[in-house]
């Protein structure tokens, strides 16, 4: 009864749209329609992005009723309709020469698609690390991992506001058998993702490389020496992760045991890795052992445990509600 009242609603509004020709009512319209399709209905967004076209449409209508049409599957329809806001100009070229791109993935498209993302990566004016992310994951899927690493750490270091590089990231690491390097990535995706189902994968993830890292670990070399800074973390975690314990809890056990795990950690990267910028620390580390002399860990824990244990981590923050506010205050700050 809700949906059916909120569709004749904005049934009326696009009338007065229309009948009031006004851009200000238009990109109401058109703001309402992202929110449809970002909400999972996609159909619903293209419907009044569809009635709200005329015969000069923005940029904007056009690449967002492509978007609407490539959530739904129509990946055909969508390329043309990007194609169509890419000629255009104006503020979505970015977006629109980037969903063209996938278009032509799927369609089997990989080189030209190749040549639009090295396009949008080699031009300055653009600093998203979308380009950057979906070449990766083009690499990737053509079995060029490692290629796909290198350009996913450009992209971070460029961009690291984009949940599914860090995810990605950790992905491919994974299945190097790189724990350490699948770990930080993971916790910082569980930090700034808004994607509750696969914060949820991730956090299982996060807590099976864990339960991994019980076991005996040896770094593989055909003569003796020196332990590099990564396989010395990794001795590490086997040292902090004895047994398998922590799999098997559940509620504010399982998160106070991630904490008690995750504190050891940052506590050891503290102590050793100020001389190792790699990558990794200036992506990563640096940032995290930032937690520990803040009083922030333990919030930060909580922060990333909810989706799993959202009881428990209300519960927590009831009982702690400064320094949950203070965690906040401060992330909202970076």
């Amino acid at each position: 009864m809700k949906t059916a009242i909120a569709t004749l609603a904005l049934a009326a509004a696009i009338g007065s749209a229309h009948a009031q020709n006004t851009p200000q009512s238009v990109d109401s319209l058109i703001d309402r329609a992202v929110e449809w399709r970002l909400m999972g209905n996609p159909r619903e967004a293209a419907s009044i992005l569809t009635r709200l076209l005329d015969d000069e449409p923005s940029q904007r209508l056009v690449y967002e009723l492509a978007a609407a049409h490539f959530d739904m599957g129509n990946t055909t329809l969508a390329q043309s309709q990007t194609e169509r806001a890419a000629r255009m100009g104006g503020g979505y070229t970015y977006d629109a020469e980037l969903l063209s791109a996938r278009c032509r993935e799927l369609h089997g498209f990989t080189s030209k698609a190749r040549k639009t993302y090295l396009k949008l990566l080699s031009d300055k004016r653009y600093t998203s690390g979308k380009a950057g992310y979906y070449y990766a994951r083009m690499l990737y899927n053509s079995h060029k991992s490692d290629e796909a690493v290198e350009q996913l750490q450009r992209s971070i270091l460029t961009d690291r506001t984009l949940p599914e590089a860090h995810l990605l990231l950790a992905t491919i690491m994974a299945e190097r058998g790189e724990r350490f390097h699948s770990m930080l990535p993971l916790y910082y995706f569980l930090l700034i993702s808004d994607d509750s189902e696969t914060k949820t994968l991730a956090y299982k993830q996060l807590v099976l490389l864990w339960k991994h890292s019980g076991q005996p670990w040896h770094p593989l070399s055909p003569k003796p020496r020196l332990a590099s800074f990564d396989e010395k973390v990794e001795i590490m975690i086997a040292v902090i992760s004895p047994n398998d314990s922590l799999s098997v809890l559940t509620g504010a056990q399982a998160i106070e045991g991630l904490y008690d795990r995750t504190r050891q950690l940052f506590e050891y990267l503290l102590e050793t890795s100020e001389n190792n910028l790699d990558f990794w620390q200036v992506v990563y580390t640096d940032f995290f052992v930032t937690l520990l002399p803040r009083n922030f860990l333990l919030p930060y824990i909580y922060h990333i445990s909810n989706d799993v244990y959202h009881t428990e981590v209300l519960t927590w923050i009831a009982q702690n509600p400064y320094l949950f506010n203070e965690f906040s205050l401060w992330m909202e700050a970076q």
